[in-house]
């Protein structure tokens, strides 16, 4: 569901970038599974890392997963406003809707 409202609110292709860079940077240096490029599709390379996650790193690792992502959406909000000082009308909402998601 985050992901899928991060792609509706802040674009497919960053959502799955940003997706795509986190089970990349929580596979523990190859460990889990292969890197993955970060193409910003989600496609069956990237279903396989998803897959690797979770049985090494199960539900927990999920919620884990989750959040990171939802923090990333956070960042990406604030930067937005940061860039353009008109946004700030906005931007309150954005992280209201990514946190009680």
């Amino acid at each position: 569901i985050q992901l899928f409202d991060f792609g509706v609110n802040s674009g497919t292709s960053r959502a799955a970038k940003a997706f795509q860079g986190l089970l990349n940077t929580l596979n523990n240096r190859g460990k889990y599974y292969r890197d993955i490029d970060v193409d910003g599709g989600i496609g069956p390379m990237t279903m396989t890392a998803l897959e690797g996650f979770y049985r090494s790193r199960g539900d927990y690792g999920l919620d884990v997963l989750t959040k990171s992502l939802n923090g990333l959406r956070v960042a990406f909000c604030v930067a937005i406003a940061e860039g353009n000082e008109s946004q700030e009308t906005f931007v309150y909402g954005w992280l209201s809707r990514v946190v009680n998601l």
